[in-house]
């Protein structure tokens, strides 16, 4: 441990260290973030006395230990901060989730149950459109749907995998939209 005047010493001496090492690692936080420039060079500073308080003269150069310390903080201060209250995580729900190279890509909207209390009226045009259709145990894949069952635990249920519940949810949709196109150009051509 460096004496409090040493390391008083080594930071008036050294401070600009942070400011050639925020310019020249970190010119993208500054442009997306300017808000956060000001905090961020102080933990710049942070590293700077750190560094300070455990050089040793004998061990090399003091910007060398001073930089390495310095972006540290940074880094620091970046994970523990930026990313917990600036990052916006939010994803789309019309994001593939999988996608094996042909058609049957599955979106997240595809795998997401509805829990919501009131019946959502594409649940009961899909469960119209189940009595008629030739895909194998798909109602009781909509009725487990429905009630807030996951696709694994559908598919567990059935002895077939979370995918091919995903797909069969998916043709399932398919079919009604195919249908309602055919319905829209009947009516179309009615009215025109």
């Amino acid at each position: 441990m460096n004496t409090k005047e040493y390391v008083n010493q080594l930071v008036n001496e050294n401070i600009n260290i942070v400011g050639f090492v925020l310019n020249k690692w970190y010119k993208n936080f500054e442009t997306k973030y300017p808000e956060l420039v000001d905090d961020l060079y102080q933990e710049g500073c942070i590293g700077l006395f750190r560094a300070a308080r455990i050089y040793d003269e004998n061990k090399g150069r003091f910007s060398t230990i001073a930089v390495s310390f310095i972006r540290w903080a940074m880094n620091s201060f970046i994970e523990r901060y930026v990313k917990k209250h600036y990052e916006n995580n939010n994803c789309s729900i019309d994001v593939e989730v999988y996608n094996n190279g042909n058609a049957d890509a599955i979106k997240l909207i595809d795998i997401i149950p509805s829990y919501d209390k009131e019946r959502d009226h594409r649940i009961e045009i899909l469960e119209t459109r189940a009595r008629y259709s030739n895909l194998k145990n798909i109602e009781i894949v909509l009725n487990m749907t429905k009630l807030g069952y996951s696709q694994r635990e559908i598919g567990k249920h059935l002895n077939i995998s979370q995918v091919e519940v995903s797909r069969k949810l998916k043709k399932l949709r398919q079919e009604c939209e195919i249908r309602s196109e055919f319905i829209n150009k009947i009516y179309g051509y009615k009215v025109g």
